[in-house]
This record gives C-alpha cells, structure tokens and sequence, in this order.
C-alpha cells in the first residue's frame, strides 16, 4: 500500500506541475534506459496527443494463488481467473492526459491492489472510458535478448536499438549508460531512422483499448 501511495503523489505532482510536457518515463531504480533515444522514438513512433502507454506489455498474466509464491494473491483480493493486459514495471512511458484520467479513476473509490504497475496500468486504464494506446515496447527491452547479456552489459557490444536493461546492477547500470551515452555523443541513433527498412523494424506493434476491450490496430 505504502508503495502505491508514493506513487500515486509522484503522479499527481507530475500532473499539476508538468503539464506542458510531452511524456514520462516511469521507471524502477534498477533499470538503465536511454533517454536520449527515448525522445527520438517518441517523436517518431508515438502520437502523444491520444492517452497512451508505451511499454513491455505483458498479456493474459493469471493471478498467482500459490501462498509460498511472492506474488500470491488471494480470491478475495482478485477474484477474476486473469489480469487485464498490463506494464511491466521496469520501464514504461505515458503523457499527462493518461495519468489524469487514471488519477479521476483512482479517487472515484476504486479498491487499492498491491501490485502497483498492474494496478495502475491495468486494472484502472481498464476502466477509462476513453480509448487507450497500448504500444508494446518490448524489442527495445534487454530481456527479450538475452543471449547478449553478458556482451552487453560487461562487453564491448552496443546496439542502438537496446533502450531498457531490466533488474541488473548499479555496476551494470554505470557500464550501459556509459555506452547509451556514446552512442548519443555519436549521434548513432541516425543509423536507424536514415533507414525505412529499420525504421519500420523498429516500430512498436499498438492496440487500441477501450474499457477492458483491445481492438488491434494496423503494424
């Protein structure tokens, strides 16, 4: 519960002394993202005029109710079989009129649920009546190559194209911002949107919600 509460004065600070921002970055403090090419993606994959949340979503996740498991939940807690599509907590990306409306959801006597990132991006996006872009950022995320990590994080390797390096150390986190921060003094970034055939890669997949509905939209 305390978590929640932290995070939901953090958003409503963002709400009323930010809003004239283009977007926020929500992230855990053992994350490395590159900020730099964030704001080079946003500009050209994301329209940050509509509600949205770019992010690695994660879909058809069934409450846990096993009691040894960390992650146990109850049926009085959550009685349903499944979770609404979600955002992995490590990284994600939204705009003042999204968290607005989840704040208004929120204060409209919506039952806390401990799991923060699957409260707010989930189950209270879910009730929104407004639709929501979801775009699923996960290419982007370290955890879906993993077969790079060791070269990546200790290594000489660099791509352009890894933005979110997920649960990894503070000596990890210093050794891949030093390479995104290269990367950024280079301008290596122009390698992949001087390219239609990258830039169209690189593209995240969206989904138009609404109201605990996905209508999937064109790639």
């Amino acid at each position: 519960m305390k978590i929640i509460l932290i995070l939901f004065l953090n958003i409503r600070w963002i709400r009323d002394s930010c809003n004239n921002i283009k977007f926020v970055l929500k992230t855990d403090d053992d994350q490395a993202v590159d900020v730099n090419h964030l704001k080079i993606y946003v500009k050209n994959y994301i329209d940050t005029t509509e509600l949205f949340y770019l992010c690695h979503f994660l879909k058809g996740e069934k409450p846990r109710r096993d009691p040894e498991n960390k992650w146990f939940v109850s049926r009085e807690e959550y009685p349903e079989n499944s979770y609404p599509d979600y955002c992995a907590g490590w990284a994600y990306v939204s705009n003042i009129a999204t968290i607005s409306n989840i704040l208004k959801v929120a204060e409209n006597n919506m039952p806390y649920f401990w799991i923060d990132d699957l409260y707010v991006t989930g189950i209270l996006a879910s009730k929104i009546t407004q639709p929501i872009r979801n775009y699923n950022w996960a290419y982007n995320f370290l955890s879906e190559h993993e077969q790079h990590t060791q070269d990546l994080l200790h290594g000489k390797m660099f791509t352009p194209e890894l933005m979110v390096a997920s649960d990894i150390s503070a000596v990890e986190i210093r050794n891949l911002s030093a390479k995104f921060r290269q990367c950024a003094d280079k301008n290596c970034y122009k390698v992949l949107y001087e390219n239609q055939d990258l830039m169209n890669e690189l593209k995240p997949p969206s989904e138009l919600r609404r109201e605990s509905n996905v209508e999937k939209s064109e790639l």
